[in-house]
């Protein structure tokens, strides 16, 4: 086994673009990070570890900010071994790793350092629209709704990622949402604003729903599942696929998207080193 590193992110899509394409949904953060994150590529090792016939065993993406991103090809044991000893050896900054529950697993046994969980999420994916019975409207959100949509992004965060953001930080990510266009608010038919999400480009034939949030006392009445089946109608003319990372342990919500039509491809595990 050995491992060999791509000395840019250009370098690496021109390497791995068939692998990229072949498993486009489920290597979508890979995508993402390679293209947007250009500015940062200095602060990236990226690259593959290959097998004595020179066969792609483990694709890996030191990503912003320092996730590890694991792609295993064969469920490599040895593979996993010698990127490890790479990143241990040479003092290689992570701040933890992602990816399916069988690569995190492999990094984890091997490791020296110490994990825990942070997030169980899995990779779900819609390529066929199906009307569902709707009600209210979805509203490209303005500059008056920042501070609505702020409070609800901080709330998200606590709830759906346990973590905490402050309401300075949760507005410049709304502003941000609001620049990049794909987002919205839903209405209800009393014109109450009791929802929002928002859509990313992370692979070239699909769009991603995130920060899908319900405000407290609009919750059980069949909002978020109408605001997503809005999206979906809208984006699936669009691209090819539409996918969202969902938590394991909220049933709920995973039936907003069950009921949508969405599928299951994949699971997606985040450990965090432990200090």
């Amino acid at each position: 086994m050995y491992l060999k590193l791509a000395k840019s992110n250009q370098e690496f899509r021109d390497t791995y673009q068939y692998l990229i394409d072949k498993y486009e949904l489920e290597l979508q953060l890979f995508y993402i990070n390679i293209i947007h994150d250009v500015e940062l590529q200095n602060y990236h090792i990226r690259g593959g570890v290959y097998d004595e016939n020179d066969n792609l065993a483990l694709l890996f993406l030191n990503a912003n900010p320092h996730r590890l991103l694991l792609f295993g090809l064969n469920n490599s044991i040895e593979a996993t071994k010698v990127l490890v000893e790479y990143i241990e050896n040479n003092n290689i900054a992570i701040t933890g790793i992602l990816g399916n529950k069988a690569d995190t697993d492999l990094y984890i046994q091997v490791s020296k350092k110490a994990f825990k969980l942070d997030l169980a999420m899995d990779i779900m994916a819609i390529d066929e629209f199906q009307v569902l019975p709707r009600k209210g409207r979805l509203v490209v959100p303005t500059a008056d709704d920042i501070d609505f949509i702020a409070q609800g992004i901080c709330n998200f965060t606590k709830e759906a990622l346990h973590d905490s953001i402050t309401f300075y930080e949760a507005r410049e990510k709304v502003q941000l949402y609001l620049s990049r266009g794909y987002f919205y608010l839903y209405e209800n038919e009393e014109g109450k604003k009791t929802s929002f999400a928002g859509l990313t480009k992370r692979s070239p034939n699909s769009l991603t729903i995130s920060a899908v949030y319900t405000f407290d006392e609009y919750r059980g009445k069949g909002y978020a599942k109408s605001m997503i089946n809005f999206i979906c109608e809208w984006a699936l003319q669009q691209v090819k696929h539409v996918a969202l990372f969902v938590d394991k342990k909220n049933p709920i919500s995973n039936k907003v998207y069950l009921d949508n039509g969405f599928k299951y491809i994949r699971d997606n595990y985040s450990y965090i080193i432990c200090d």
